[in-house]
């Protein structure tokens, strides 16, 4: 763990992505969600052109949207190309 991450535990641990079709590997993503809803989308920051659709389940709180977002992007099936 890094000595940030030990200083301040409030910060949401930084989870390794998985690559985006275009090729590229997203820093983050971009997550779309009307607030408390059932789904949500989640692209990464590094394109744009690939959206994976994932089960929020009505949860309020950011961070277990976000590691559902990001646990919905790292298991997703790739395509070949974005072509």
């Amino acid at each position: 763990m890094s000595e940030q991450q030990e200083s301040n535990p409030e910060q949401p641990r930084k989870v390794e992505l998985q690559p985006c079709p275009c090729g590229k590997t997203p820093g983050g993503l971009l997550i779309e969600m009307p607030e408390r809803a059932k789904y949500g989308a989640a692209m990464g920051d590094c394109c744009g052109m690939w959206i994976v659709e994932f089960r929020n389940g009505y949860a309020t709180e950011h961070e277990i949207t976000l590691k559902r977002a990001q646990d919905a992007w790292n298991n997703a099936p790739r395509p070949s190309s974005l072509d």
